[in-house]
């Protein structure tokens, strides 16, 4: 009986040689790799853990380019600013028009002063009084309420002297202009509008104030 020829103890079974294709360099240390026979699980096990980490890297690349274009696609936030329109202040004319000089309303109507005098009543020597009369423009109602209150004069030192709320006959001007009334538009009304004054201080003009004008008289001599 021959002898029984035994496997060199220089040969370790279980190699992890891969075939290569023609022309593939050799990778010193890859093809090389002994593995023991319980080493083929861990290297499966290990191929796994890789498939899990690249999916989930991924994953993570994919939500954050979506993330990235909601956000460019998301509409932008709608602000609201709210402007409160301050109308202009009415100024009063630059020059004090003479006495008898019309001027003109923006509704189409006049106003004008005619005369100014001082000692008008014997009972209240420090009464007034203005000439004045009012035109009506065009509006939307027929009729328009007016009365003394837009009328006034002032002194040298911008003092000023409204209407006088209580009277006697004036003497001194007549006709009294009404103190409240209503006339129809494209009427006109004139009258002594009584002013409550100072006997001893000279008045320097008249003024009429609406709310869409302002004019002055001058009332110095």
């Amino acid at each position: 009986m021959g002898a029984v020829r035994r496997p060199s103890s220089n040969r370790t079974p279980w190699t992890c040689d891969r075939p290569r294709s023609t022309g593939q360099a050799r990778v010193p240390g890859r093809d090389n790799l002994r593995l023991k026979p319980g080493d083929a699980g861990r290297r499966d096990f290990g191929v796994g853990m890789n498939r899990v980490i690249a999916s989930v890297c991924l994953l993570a690349v994919t939500l954050t380019g979506c993330e990235a274009n909601s956000s460019a696609n998301a509409p932008a936030p709608t602000v609201t600013v709210t402007v409160t329109a301050t109308p202009p202040a009415l100024p009063a004319s630059a020059t004090p028009l003479a006495l008898g000089t019309s001027a003109p309303t923006p509704s189409g109507g006049t106003v004008t002063v005619y005369e100014h005098r001082k000692g008008i009543e014997p009972q209240d020597p420090n009464q007034e009084a203005i000439d004045v009369k009012v035109c009506m423009g065009a509006g939307k109602s027929s009729e328009v309420t007016i009365g003394s209150g837009p009328w006034a004069i002032y002194d040298a030192e911008d003092r000023r002297y409204k209407f006088a709320t209580k009277t006697w006959e004036h003497p001194g001007a007549v006709p009294g202009y009404p103190e409240e009334t209503q006339i129809r538009r494209g009427d006109c009304i004139r009258g002594w509008v009584i002013i409550q004054g100072q006997a001893a201080t000279q008045m320097t003009k008249a003024r009429y104030t609406s709310e869409s004008t302002i004019v002055e008289w001058n009332l110095v001599p």
